[in-house]
């Protein structure tokens, strides 16, 4: 007891220093908090206070003594440490207090610690928590994780969310716009926390404010501030975008009116042009994202006429391409941004105006003949180079070219009457760097700049007057180094040297990190049983065949793994490839029935990603003696079952013995409930289809009337979705139960003429090469009398999975052959129908069938190219074009890369060209929230129950039926990158 009195004494003392500090800043504050992470400890107070209470709390884990009250401050210093590291899985909060203080955190101990920071705030003034959903379900641990001010949680998705604001153009100078542009990049994010933290507004805006100008003034300590400045350092990503964030703040107003055109380029192959291409200029960084601010392009991308392919617009702005095919005339303006859509500013029009290449006639040709770069007249062209000359024959079938050469007397003086200047022989200086693309007077930084001259006397200098760091010698030459910094240089050869070179150091554009990522950002098991878990691999440079590892554990279970080579990096390993297939496959056949699960994402190069698949909260399960449920954590017993079966689709008070196939849900909360639903058979699976018989509907969100509204029946949907049945026969029931309870969601959300749509849709042209073999087919390309005639319904079916495969053999880009079209394409594809022919033929011959002869034929060039396009139009689904309003929203989700976009950014791009059509004051009547909700309903509803309120969220789209259907829309594109549709009918 004496040892535990001399704790508590140490403590009291701590107490009252803790309590002056705060009492002070409460008193400069006024009405604005105070948070215990200020306590002002340093890390050897911190661990000494841990002791001191590891001590005291050895004799009285429960907090009992009196004492406590004069000596709780360090309690709550320690604990808000613990908040401050929260990391947000529900999981790591009291385990941590636990190890922090050598105690088991009981029942006791936890409501007294909440009693302390109680009189805390009422003594000192510290921060309280808010009202919202996740502080009212997390009750305990909300005071110390709202004393930790900012938590390592949430401090990624600040910096992003500043950096993304202020390249939208909102000003950070400008603290109202900043933070309610913030408010709406956090609503209907994956978590709802960094939306509950901004609802504290003066807090909220100070911390964004700190952030941006770390040198200012303000109520909060400058020690938090230092300390959270540090953490965001830690975190890559995070570095990296309030990096950013802080050089747009500080950077001063350019004159982008100035910016350099890009330049149109002729890609050559053995000395022919072959197509071409428009290359971006290349701006210094500061430019660079002043561009990139102004033309606000969704997903800050560039594209060109004649190509349906966007480029990242940083990679643009440093001399990256576009290619555009070889048209017969150079266009006027090719360049436009990635969506044409919102009306661009003044400022905004004058640099896309600016960025428009020149048109003309004469490309200078590179070393090794590889491209050809556009020249302009009073240009200098080099001595023994190649010029091309693109000439206007009026002929609209392919442009004419002539090559000119300087050394030629006759090629010089064209060239000469056309206004160039031909160099001359005798350069003393060389200069030379690491080039930066289509430019020779530009280096990248980060890289030595050598000089060299014929001059043994005077050595160069840099800028008139500074001299080389070190001499370096090759052969005969020396050549002095330089490390210049970026900007603007001339090297002068000697003091009075008459020989001067201008060149330009510019700063690299940030690579992306190399990294692993999985959407959604905080998977549950559900996610990937679903399919609707995807794992994103990105490198700052394209790697190729790169071996990719899954490993799957849980507690007592053996290891379930799957193996594969990404083709490429960066990639995006979406729900239905084949190695997330193979991992879904095995762990069907190997449930884990209970706790969490680990998924170790393992790429060869990358540092190994492991990520903790949660189960739901307060998972239930089923007791099928009692037919009850119960809680794992043993807090909720007894629990009743709702019956659903294929006759009565949607869960209520019916016979639990009902025979056949029946759906099992706890009468309890969404989350809960419908995450843990199951699917039972009682007798022998039959393998005839069970007529789902869904109730009348009527459009409204509540059911009246003995008439089903629309949230009934999607928490039906939900849970016949998410419901766990391990018999194969049963599971395929209920996925046609599922289908036909979406098809009501979907009639009632987007109408009938949508639905109508979407059944007559074929779903073996929904690939672009199953689309291909459809257009073939109709333009007589793959049948005719030089073909055999396919009479049976099998080997046609047969035949198109034998075209689908040599189309991908042979073209595995649609778009990409589109914009390299050549007549030895068309060539290649007869051969492509020959050998998918001949592959029939083998078919009948091994089972011993009579056959056709060995096939010939050939088809026009212009015929086989209308059916690409065709095919490559096909894939967009345009007949939901006319359902899609306003014109400007489907021009945006149609040309958008599925393909690349995680379901964050298909909601960013939802959400970029919203428009309301159920108008009304304040604000918006579908927002970020209910535009996620409604997305994750179709792709991801373990993801959507997660949110309270998730049902009446997506009644919202009741009253906007366009919005309904471009979710719709985008959730069938998405689907279709994915692969998550067949490409060919059953035989």
């Amino acid at each position: 007891m004496k040892v535990t009195m001399s704790a508590l004494s140490l403590l009291k003392e701590k107490h009252q220093e803790i309590g002056s500090r705060i009492s002070r800043m409460c008193a400069d504050r006024g009405s604005f908090p105070v948070f215990m992470i200020e306590h002002g400890l340093s890390t050897d107070d911190l661990s000494g206070v841990r002791d001191l209470l590891w001590r005291a709390l050895e004799r009285d884990p429960n907090l009992s003594s009196p004492q406590w009250n004069w000596s709780y401050l360090p309690l709550l210093a320690v604990t808000a440490e613990v908040g401050y590291r929260y990391q947000g899985t529900g999981t790591d909060f009291w385990p941590v207090v636990e190890q922090d203080l050598h105690l088991i955190a009981g029942g006791g101990f936890r409501l007294a610690l909440v009693r302390l920071f109680e009189l805390g705030h009422r003594e000192f003034g510290i921060a309280k928590p808010s009202n919202s959903a996740w502080e009212r379900h997390f009750p305990l641990i909300a005071w110390p994780i709202a004393n930790a001010l900012v938590p390592l949680e949430l401090q990624p998705q600040l910096a992003r969310a500043l950096r993304q604001a202020l390249r939208a153009g909102i000003s950070g100078n400008d603290p109202e716009a900043l933070y309610q542009y913030l408010v709406q990049i956090a609503v209907g994010q994956t978590s709802r926390r960094f939306e509950n933290w901004l609802h504290q507004t003066d807090t909220a805006s100070e911390v964004m404010r700190r952030l941006l100008y770390p040198a200012s003034d303000g109520w909060l300590s400058g020690d938090i501030l230092e300390r959270i400045d540090g953490d965001l350092r830690k975190d890559v990503g995070a570095s990296r975008a309030i990096h950013e964030a802080r050089r747009i703040t500080e950077r001063k107003s350019k004159n982008v009116a100035s910016v350099p055109p890009a330049r149109y380029v002729l890609a050559l192959k053995e000395r022919s042009p072959t197509h071409l291409l428009v290359r971006g200029p290349v701006l210094p960084a500061e430019v660079r994202q002043e561009v990139v601010g102004l033309l606000r392009s969704p997903g800050d991308r560039i594209r060109a006429i004649g190509t349906d392919r966007a480029v990242p617009l940083r990679t643009f702005l440093f001399g990256g391409s576009i290619a555009i095919g070889l048209p017969t005339d150079l266009p006027a303006a090719p360049l436009c941004r990635d969506c044409e859509l919102a009306e661009l500013d003044e400022p905004g029009k004058n640099v896309l105006a600016a960025l428009q290449p020149r048109s003309t006639s004469f490309f200078l040709v590179g070393a090794g003949h590889v491209e050809a770069q556009a020249v302009f007249p009073g240009e200098q062209l080099p001595v023994r180079s190649h010029v091309i000359r693109w000439i206007a024959t009026g002929d609209t079938s392919s442009p004419e070219f002539r090559w000119l050469s300087t050394a030629d007397k006759t090629d010089a003086e064209v060239l000469r009457r056309s206004g160039f200047v031909l160099g001359a022989p005798g350069a003393k200086m060389q200069v030379i760097g690491l080039p930066l693309p289509g430019t020779d007077s530009k280096f990248a930084a980060g890289f030595p700049v050598f000089v060299s001259g014929d001059s043994t006397d005077a050595s160069p200098k840099l800028d008139g007057s500074i001299d080389s760091g070190s001499v370096m010698r090759v052969g005969d030459h020396c050549w002095s180094v330089f490390k210049p910094a970026c900007g603007e240089h001339w090297i002068q050869e000697g003091e009075t040297g008459d020989i001067k070179i201008a060149f330009e150091v510019v700063e690299l554009p940030e690579a992306e990190t190399a990294e692993i990522v999985l959407d959604p950002p905080r998977p549950t098991l559900a996610d990937l049983e679903s399919g609707s878990l995807s794992v994103r691999v990105s490198a700052p440079v394209a790697l190729e065949n790169v071996p990719v590892r899954l490993r799957l554990t849980a507690g007592g279970m053996p290891a379930i793994t799957s193996e594969g080579v990404l083709e490429r990096i960066p990639a995006l390993i979406r729900g239905n490839s084949k190695i997330l297939q193979e991992l879904r496959s095995r762990l069907f056949m190997s449930p884990i029935t209970s706790g969490a699960a680990k998924l170790r994402v393992s790429v060869e190069g990358f540092r190994t990603k492991l990520v903790e698949l949660l189960p739901p909260i307060n998972r239930l399960s089923y007791d099928p003696d009692t037919g009850l449920w119960s809680a794992e954590d043993g807090l909720s017993k007894g629990i009743r079952s709702l019956v659903a079966t294929a006759n009565a689709p949607i869960p209520d008070n019916g016979p639990s013995d009902a025979k056949g196939l029946r759906l099992l849900v706890a009468d309890a909360s969404d989350q809960e409930a419908l995450s843990a639903a199951l699917v039972l058979d009682n007798g022998q699976p039959t393998f005839a289809p069970q007529t789902c018989i869904v109730p009348p509907v009527i459009r409204e969100a509540l059911s009246a009337s003995g008439r089903l509204g629309l949230v009934d029946l999607a928490r039906s949907t939900v849970a016949w979705k998410l419901a766990q049945c391990r018999n194969a026969v049963s599971d395929w029931q209920r996925t046609l139960i599922v289908d036909e309870l979406e098809a009501a969601v979907t009639r009632m959300l987007c109408g009938d003429t949508w639905l109508e749509l979407e059944k007559d849709l074929d779903l073996t042209i929904l690939s672009s090469h199953g689309a291909l073999v459809h257009c073939a087919w109709r333009k007589w390309l793959t049948r005719g009398d030089d073909l055999p005639v396919i009479a049976t319904r099998s080997d046609r079916a047969r035949l198109n999975g034998y075209l689908i495969q040599r189309f991908r053999d042979e073209i595995p880009d649609v778009s990409l052959a589109l914009s390299e079209w050549d007549d030895d394409t068309a060539g290649n594809l007869d051969l492509a129908v020959i050998d998918a022919y001949d592959d029939l033929r083998r078919y009948h011959e091994d089972l011993g069938h009579e056959t056709f002869e060995e096939p010939d034929m050939s088809r026009p060039a212009h015929v086989w190219k209308a059916a690409l396009q065709e095919a490559a139009d096909l894939a967009t689904l345009p007949m939901f074009k006319p359902l899609i309003l306003p014109a400007r929203r489907w021009n945006a989700l149609v040309s958008a890369w599925y393909g690349e976009l995680t379901q964050d950014e298909l909601v960013d791009l939802l959400d970029s060209f919203h428009v309301d059509s159920f108008r009304r004051p304040g604000f918006r009547w579908m927002g970020r929230s209910e535009i996620r909700t409604l997305l994750q309903f179709w792709l991801s509803p373990a993801q959507v129950i997660a949110a309270e309120n998730w049902a009446e969220s997506l009644a919202h789209a009741l009253s906007d039926v366009q919005t309904a259907r471009a979710i719709r829309y985008v959730a069938l594109r998405w689907r279709l990158a994915a692969k998550d549709l067949p490409e060919v009918a059953p035989a």
